[in-house]
């Protein structure tokens, strides 16, 4: 285990690698190679204060790019807030979901990734369960859909299809204008069509 050797250059080289600003700051370097790990440290300096007052820290670790055949995680005791309106709250980092396990950068070269090989081969070459690649496609459709814009579509494209050997079926209803999918709902049925609508008309 090797830590302890950045210096003030090399704590700001990745602080503005990972594109950090206060009151976030990189702390320090750990190198495992026995597991052929990275680890960066990431602090709260305090420098500007909590929105509530501070409950307690919760260690937590972010798989990030890997680095020269090293696999990168940034770690870091975030602050949990004591909120009058909502409880206990964990402070929101800038390089992640709050509740993720890989950063935005991380995840980004994966949705890349999948838009160019099948799921298999990206499980394998970066160590990922099934699970947690649905999980990152999902976190991408969910930040999708908050920033698509809210308007009717004037003309549609209803695709009924099944996967996964059959035993799925899906209606897809998609902007021909856009190409953007609209909605996507289980079951080929009428009635799947009619959730559809029955959500336009009440926007």
């Amino acid at each position: 285990m090797t830590k302890g050797y950045l210096s003030h250059v090399g704590r700001n080289l990745f602080r503005r690698k990972l594109n950090l600003s206060r009151p976030w700051k990189v702390a320090d370097l750990e190198l495992i190679p026995e597991s052929e790990e990275e680890r960066i440290h990431i602090v709260h300096d305090g420098s500007k204060p909590l929105a509530c007052p501070c409950y307690d820290h919760r260690h937590r670790r972010w798989r990030h790019l890997d680095s020269h055949g090293y696999q990168s995680y940034l770690v870091c005791d975030v602050p949990r807030v004591s909120c009058p309106e909502h409880g206990v709250v964990t402070v929101a980092v800038p390089w992640a979901d709050r509740s993720g396990r890989y950063t935005a950068a991380f995840e980004a070269m994966v949705l890349a990734w999948l838009r160019a090989t099948s799921v298999l081969a990206v499980s394998r070459q970066l160590g990922l369960g099934w699970k947690a690649i649905d999980g990152i496609k999902a976190r991408a459709v969910s930040r999708g859909l908050f920033r698509r814009e809210d308007y009717k579509p004037v003309h549609v494209c209803v695709d009924e299809t099944s996967f996964r050997k059959r035993h799925d079926d899906v209606t897809v209803v998609s902007d021909v204008t856009t190409g953007t999918v609209q909605f996507v709902g289980g079951g080929r049925r009428k009635g799947t069509r009619d959730e559809w609508s029955k959500g336009l008309s009440q926007e």
